[in-house]
């Protein structure tokens, strides 16, 4: 009986140490790179997105500007971004936003 009982409190000690184990942090996922898109401001399914000179479509903070407008926006681009647009090739947190040049 007595084995019984040291085997528990043994059994109890160690699992204990395995809990009081320190737990690596996940590593860091690398930046997003920056990007400057220009294009024109089209009306998507659910929002206004950049539609891109170079043929993407991106969602982006449009700095207060409507439909039609020719902007060019600079800032970290996420591919993988959740949005409620329902579509694009991704977000751009634009940090700028300027008209295009004439």
């Amino acid at each position: 009986m007595r084995s019984l009982v040291v085997a528990t409190v043994l059994a109890a000690l160690c699992g204990s140490l395995v809990l009081a184990a320190p737990r690596r942090k996940p590593p860091t996922p690398p930046p997003l790179p920056i990007i400057t898109v220009c294009g024109t401001l089209v009306e998507g399914v659910e929002c206004t997105l950049l539609a891109g000179n170079d043929g993407g479509l991106y969602i982006v903070n449009t700095g207060g500007y409507g439909e039609g407008a020719c902007i060019c926006v600079t800032g970290p681009y996420d591919r993988f971004c959740m949005s409620y647009c329902q579509e694009g090739n991704g977000c751009i947190y634009n940090t700028t936003v300027t008209l295009c040049n004439p």
